[in-house]
């Protein structure tokens, strides 16, 4: 029996293959058009083998007939739909909770307490702009937040536009609504 040697690379090979390797994307780019053509065609072949075996091998394959028909089972079927009415009871049994849509209304009006004799009624006051005096500033101070600047109103009922809230005259009247 013959025995067959084995050589192991030295490093030196390594490296003059690893060289080899490097140069090799270079070597493709100086022929790119003959790269592109090897590629071009393989693609083309491959392609070529995939249609015709998902194509027209499919096309000339019989279908496949069962042995034995395929037989309805009452009994099977007696057994899933008494388990569908069990859990279909078990499920109208079980508590129903509603859950709030949020998609519906973002914010709800709460309702209006009825109001006692003795509790006052918070009503809508007018403030006087002071020189420098924005609305936003006003917001903040009366109504808690810069954000509902939108809600004070000129002292005739007027509404503020986006613009016209830049020039607020001294000693000009706003009014602000209830907190």
């Amino acid at each position: 029996m013959k025995k067959i040697k084995f050589k192991l690379p030295t490093l030196e090979d390594l490296v003059k293959q690893a060289a080899k390797i490097k140069k090799l994307p270079w070597i493709l780019a100086e022929h790119t058009f003959l790269t592109f053509l090897f590629f071009f065609f393989l693609i083309l072949v491959l392609s070529g083998f995939i249609f015709y075996k998902y194509s027209i091998l499919v096309e000339k394959k019989e279908p496949e007939v069962l042995e034995k028909a395929f037989q309805f089972e009452e009994k099977v079927y007696q057994e899933i739909l008494r388990e569908w009415q069990k859990r279909e009871k078990r499920f109208e049994e079980t508590p129903k909770k509603e859950y709030p849509d949020p998609f519906r209304k973002i914010k709800e009006e709460p309702e209006k307490p009825e109001l006692e004799g003795n509790q006052e009624v918070l009503e809508a006051f007018v403030h006087t702009i002071i020189k420098g005096a924005t609305l936003w500033e006003i917001a903040e101070q009366f109504l808690g937040s810069g954000l509902r600047w939108q809600e004070i109103k000129k002292e005739d009922g007027g509404i503020f536009t986006e613009g016209a809230a830049y020039y607020l005259q001294p000693g000009q009247k706003v009014v602000i609504p209830p907190e």
